[in-house]
């Protein structure tokens, strides 16, 4: 219903907004006064929505940078209190303005946040030699990259990078080629203490005892410790993006 009617739209936002709203971050307002908050979501996020609604109490300016590209889609409605919105392309820019009714005049398109580090040449792009060396496989050999998806929406990553070292085992792919899969961040969301997909890591772990030497290395992103989720290094911004092969 909501995808069909504004109003219903509007009515289970306020719902929502009004109803969900434990006082958990006022003292934090009270204390500090921000002028604005900037988020990497609309509201979808872990406890965003608790933030973007105490920021609306005080009065404070709230803009959302949306994180990813399938944001707009995927993750459900937000919390439409946002005062700016910044995204990475007239795609994003559409959706949010068709399924979320979001007034175009309050979207900035702005590009893809993760490759800013390359403009000016702030960040150099690596070489293939920086690969071979830091996975250590013949540098000779054609790579083929795996990008991940997410493990808590798709439990068949190892059982693709299988099929393709077996086409490379068995000459079905050049017997020169070398995959490294890059895994995604979310292979290290931690719940309690407790790293929620460590039975889909140990797959992995027996896929390079099966392949490794042979056609197979895996980038692990690095991650902080602390509280916060999936908090990366910097150093993971040019090893995660391409390099000049």
């Amino acid at each position: 219903l909501t995808r069909v009617s504004p109003l219903a739209m509007k009515t289970v936002v306020a719902l929502e907004n009004r109803g969900d709203t434990p006082r958990v971050l006022e003292s934090f307002f009270d204390k500090h006064r921000p002028n604005a908050v900037v988020l990497t979501s609309m509201g979808v996020f872990d406890y965003d929505h608790h933030v973007i609604r105490e920021a609306k109490r005080w009065g404070t300016r709230v803009i959302s940078y949306v994180l990813g590209w399938d944001n707009p889609t995927v993750r459900g409605l937000g919390v439409n209190l946002s005062d700016q919105y910044i995204v990475w392309s007239d795609v994003m820019k559409e959706e949010l303005v068709k399924l979320h009714r979001v007034p175009a005049g309050a979207i900035a398109v702005d590009g893809v946040p993760h490759y800013d580090h390359y403009v000016n040449g702030k960040t150099k792009i690596e070489s293939k030699e920086w690969l071979t060396e830091k996975f250590g496989f013949d540098p000779g050999k054609r790579l083929l990259l795996l990008g991940t998806k997410s493990p808590n929406t798709f439990l068949y990553n190892a059982d693709v990078a299988e099929v393709i070292c077996e086409a490379i085992r068995d000459g079905r792919l050049p017997r020169n080629c070398h995959l490294i899969a890059r895994l995604h961040p979310i292979y290290s969301r931690r719940l309690n203490g407790r790293y929620v997909f460590d039975d889909l890591v140990l797959e992995w772990e027996g896929l390079l005892e099966r392949y490794g030497d042979e056609c197979l290395s895996i980038d692990r992103p690095a991650m902080n410790d602390g509280q916060l989720p999936l908090f990366m290094p910097d150093s993971e911004i040019p090893q995660s993006a391409p390099t000049r092969l």
